[in-house]
């Protein structure tokens, strides 16, 4: 959980999209502070910048379809041509 705050924090001071990079610099980082291993740090990057990238993917695909109300003519939500 704090590896994952302190790369949330980097969304902030990113200077790439997406903080490619310092995102998973904090995560390294915060997991080796708090007394993972080197391998599993890393393995929760990598996990972390899938999970966020599958998880923007799915939601930029449904948000529209949710999201979009069918356009109606006459404002009140009743296709007048017919």
């Amino acid at each position: 959980v704090v590896a994952s705050l302190l790369a949330d924090l980097m969304f902030l001071i990113s200077l790439t999209p997406q903080a490619l990079g310092f995102r998973e610099a904090a995560i390294v980082y915060g997991a080796s502070v708090t007394g993972a291993t080197a391998g599993a740090s890393l393995a929760a990057a990598v996990l972390d910048r899938v999970v966020v990238m599958l998880t923007t993917i799915v939601i930029a695909q449904l948000a529209p379809w949710i999201l979009a109300k069918p356009v109606s003519r006459d404002g009140k939500g009743n296709d007048s041509s017919n």
